[in-house]
C-alpha cells in the first residue's frame, strides 16, 4: 500500500511539475507600422501565458524567438523586448456618457520584435522555445499592408476639465479633413 501511495504522489508531482511549466501564445500580430517621427518599422508582437493563463511576469523562460514567413524559411528578428503594465480596464456607457471601471488593476505583458525584412502577404509561424526545451507555435495571416493617416505627435494636447476628466485631443490629419 505504502508503495502505491509513493508512486500515486510523485506522479502527480511530475505532471504539475510539468503543466508548471507549460506556456502558449496567447495572441500574436505581424505588422507594419508608420511613425511621423521615426519612420516606417515591420514588428512581431506576442503574448504568452503559463498553464493558469496569466501573463508571464519577465523573459527569462524565453531561450529562442523564431518567425517563418509565408515561404517557410525563418524571418530575421532583432531581439525581442519584453513590456509590462498593471491597467484596469473600463466600458463607455453612452447612453449615459459615463465610463465605467473595473475595481481591480490587471497584470498583462507582451513581447515584441522588430522584423528585418520586407513583409510579405501569407502565413506567418511564431515559435517560441522555453528554457525547458518545450515549444509554443501559433500562425497569422498578414494579408498586406494597409495605409492609416499619420496623427503628428506635436498636435497632442492633454488636459482635464473641472470634473476631472482626462481630455486628450489632437489635429486631424489632413487627408481625413476633406
Amino acid at each position: 500500500m505504502k508503495k502505491a501511495v509513493m508512486i500515486i504522489a510523485i506522479s502527480t508531482l511530475f505532471s504539475w511539475a510539468v503543466s508548471a511549466a507549460a506556456m502558449e501564445i496567447a495572441w500574436m500580430y505581424v505588422q507594419h507600422r508608420q511613425y511621423g517621427d521615426t519612420g516606417d518599422v515591420n514588428r512581431l508582437g506576442f503574448g504568452l501565458v503559463d498553464d493558469e493563463l496569466r501573463y508571464l511576469r519577465g523573459d527569462d523562460r524565453i531561450a529562442r524567438v523564431s518567425l517563418y514567413g509565408p515561404d517557410g524559411e525563418p524571418v530575421k528578428l532583432a531581439p525581442h523586448q519584453f513590456g509590462e503594465v498593471e491597467e484596469v480596464y473600463g466600458r463607455y456607457d453612452s447612453k449615459n456618457s459615463r465610463w465605467h471601471y473595473s475595481a481591480d488593476w490587471e497584470y498583462d505583458s507582451w513581447f515584441s520584435a522588430d522584423i528585418l525584412a520586407p513583409l510579405a502577404p501569407g502565413q506567418y509561424r511564431l515559435q517560441v522555445s522555453a528554457t525547458d526545451g518545450k515549444t509554443a507555435e501559433r500562425t497569422y495571416a498578414f494579408i498586406r499592408p494597409t495605409g492609416l493617416p499619420v496623427v503628428a505627435v506635436d498636435t497632442f494636447a492633454v488636459r482635464s476639465d473641472p470634473a476631472g476628466n482626462l481630455i486628450w485631443t489632437w489635429a486631424i490629419p489632413e487627408e481625413l479633413a476633406a
